[in-house]
């Protein structure tokens, strides 16, 4: 559907624009940054008072996005550092493409030890051939796991697995384990692992902090934050290979239980669209399985649930925000091959070496996370790119000259300009210590200037061109067909001179589906045309992966694709913070939440006042079922200060992941 005037995402509505929040005062900031400050409290809580205890001399598993998740929510970052202080004796990785085998490590000359703790995103059950088989692989005595997930919310994987089986989930696991040490050659005959060797333990820590009030969630079976990962396309034989929409939705319903729980807050759900619905049903129901009911006492929390679905535009749109840049080059244009398996340095980006050599020769890594820790100089610089893109990257350059360079440079900020401060601190003897100390913050501005002097920035230019062209060209008119005209904008990608033949087609599929998605926004009448439009010009791009698929199979697909996508709306992002604040009437209320409905909390709510709108709670939660774009994170802040400003409220942004790319699967 369209915006109209009458449509709460009708930008004249908001009162959300660059101009249109009001500075905080010291109350209001002082209310934003306790939100904050109490989340990563938590974290610190629960590594200081349940996970270092376990820590001495033990080796430590950890999976991709529980790495996430610590990495970017301890203070001064880098989780192995913070293992490695409270005992452990090394640190390995679990990858999610062999789960049945024993955990990887960077350091194989060093033996594990007899005393294993295991950090894990997922349930315990879809680990337990992993654990049991490093376990056994080496003389274990005492085995640790900590997990997201409450054991007896088990995956549909591991349910039918023990179907069969009459015990609890954790006593299986634990059994399960108790077996693996046995035979791990660690006792002695007829000796065996005692209660208290085997500690399983849920820890209701689930996000990773991207920004003070802008976190990164596991939103899909697969545990890991990649920014690859955020979101794919499947365009197969039948939607039978995409993931499930109940298992997505049960993840991200796992890890809004953990941020509502960390903190004793009680929740109370509006919804828009029906992704944001079905969360609302998971939360219902792990509550309610796990016997959860509210206490007096406890903090209101509001969990407003946005349907990413409802506009899907922002997620193909080339945007030209710094940030956007930085993000979007860690992976090549939408293609069409499967995604590869994740890996140990999949939610980072790396630095190219002709810059490496400006950077500290004894530096242990040379990449910058996805998230920031908080409290850190590149969480602040980061803050500052976000609120301010336009007049961010020139206060950036100042910050940087600030650290104690000679070189002095004004005038628009360019890649040169940043490298040019780069090589005046390493040449400077004084700045050597202050190298050391914002090490990765250099390694941003490293990032900055390689995004900047890319050599596709021009191509990324003219994409941007295109895109605007085809929301004009899907609009109906007298002199050309909808579908003609998408295919007059795209038919020179595929008819460009050899030389620069294969960089163009590869943003061939990106610019098919934006037409597509763009269609759906703006003139869904038409969306039909424009898919048989693209069709043979999307299959021709990908001859080399998809076998060449015939146009009118690969158009069958698309609209078996389109057909399972909620109505499209303008500008979600702003239109759901506007409601939010404004307009919460456009947000709908599980059944349990309707005033004299016991439902999801029990009997206990019938007693309690329950809030009507999002501002009656302490506190916010906008949860979007998705990736979001740097643009949306910038209009978020925007919101959040003006709710901080005018309700006192603090808000904070819940997001599967950031600003990726898109990624075309054919089968």
């Amino acid at each position: 559907m369209e915006a109209n005037a009458s449509s709460p995402f009708a930008p004249a509505s908001f009162g959300l624009g660059a101009s249109a929040s009001p500075p905080m005062s010291g109350a209001s900031s002082s209310v934003a940054a306790a939100a904050s400050t109490a989340f990563a409290d938590v974290v610190e809580e629960q590594f200081a008072s349940r996970i270092a205890p376990c820590l001495p001399g033990a080796t430590v598993y950890v999976d991709d996005a529980m790495a996430d998740i610590w990495n970017h929510s301890l203070p001064g970052g880098g989780l192995t550092r913070f293992l490695l202080a409270a005992g452990a004796v090394r640190v390995c990785r679990i990858a999610p493409s062999s789960l049945s085998a024993p955990a990887e490590s960077a350091d194989g000359d060093v033996p594990a030890t007899d005393d294993k703790v295991f950090l894990i995103s997922q349930h315990a059950g879809r680990y337990l051939d992993a654990m049991a088989a490093t376990v056994r692989a080496s003389a274990t005595r005492r085995v640790s796991v900590f997990s997201c997930t409450p054991f007896r919310l088990v995956d549909e994987t591991s349910a039918a697995r023990w179907r069969s089986i009459p015990a609890a989930p954790r006593e299986i696991i634990s059994n399960e384990l108790a077996q693996s040490m046995l035979a791990s050659g660690a006792w002695t005959l007829g000796a065996r692992p005692a209660e208290d060797d085997i500690a399983l333990e849920y820890l209701p820590i689930s996000w990773a902090a991207l920004l003070p009030n802008v976190f990164v969630v596991p939103g899909s079976p697969e545990p890991t934050l990649a920014p690859a990962a955020h979101r794919t396309v499947h365009l197969g034989s039948s939607l039978s290979a995409a993931p499930a929409p109940n298992a997505l939705a049960r993840q991200l319903a796992v890890s809004l239980f953990a941020l509502t729980e960390s903190r004793d807050m009680s929740p109370h759900l509006w919804t828009l669209g029906p992704a944001g619905a079905n969360v609302a049903r998971q939360l219902h129901t792990i509550r309610s399985h796990l016997n959860v009911t509210d206490e007096p006492g406890h903090g209101h929390v509001a969990v407003v649930v946005v349907d990413r679905d409802m506009d899907l535009l922002p997620l193909f749109t080339t945007e030209d925000h710094i940030l956007s840049r930085i993000y979007r080059r860690c992976a090549p244009p939408l293609v069409a091959t499967p995604p590869p398996p994740p890996s140990s340095s999949s939610t980072s980006m790396g630095l190219s070496a002709s810059l490496t050599h400006l950077l500290p020769a004894d530096a242990s890594s040379t990449e910058v996370s996805l998230a920031i820790s908080t409290d850190s100089v590149v969480e602040q610089w980061v803050q500052l790119l976000a609120d301010l893109p336009k007049d961010g990257l020139s206060l950036l350059r100042k910050k940087v000259m600030d650290l104690g360079g000679k070189a002095r440079v004004l005038g628009r900020p360019t890649a040169a300009q940043f490298t040019k401060l780069l090589a005046a601190l390493h040449e400077n003897p004084l700045a050597k210590a202050i190298i050391a100390d914002h090490y990765d913050a250099l390694l941003l501005v490293g990032l900055i200037v390689e995004a900047m002097a890319d050599d596709h920035a021009a191509d990324l230019q003219k994409v941007k061109g295109v895109q605007d062209q085809l929301q004009q060209a899907v609009l109906p008119s007298q002199s050309m067909s909808p579908g003609d005209a998408v295919a007059a904008l795209l038919a020179p990608l595929t008819a460009a001179a050899d030389g620069e033949a294969h960089r163009t087609k590869a943003y061939l599929p990106g610019l098919s589906l934006y037409a597509v998605v763009a269609a759906l926004r703006i003139a869904p009448d038409v969306a039909r045309e424009v898919i048989d439009a693209v069709a043979p010009l999307l299959a021709s791009s990908l001859d080399d992966h998809a076998g060449g698929l015939h146009a009118d199979a690969l158009a069958s697909r698309l609209h078996a694709w389109t057909a399972h996508l909620p109505p499209q709306v303008s500008d979600l992002m702003r239109g759901s913070l506007y409601g939010v604040v404004h307009n919460p009437d456009m947000f709908d209320r599980p059944p349990s939440e309707q005033p004299g409905k016991a439902g999801l909390f029990g009997l206990g709510r019938l007693l309690a006042a329950i809030p009507t709108i999002p501002v009656e709670c302490d506190e916010i939660l906008v949860v979007v079922t998705g990736a979001v774009t740097w643009p949306e994170v910038t209009a978020f802040r925007e919101a959040a200060k003006e709710c901080v400003a005018s309700f006192g409220k603090p808000m904070t942004l819940v997001a599967t992941g950031i600003d990726g790319p898109t990624r075309l699967v054919v089968e």
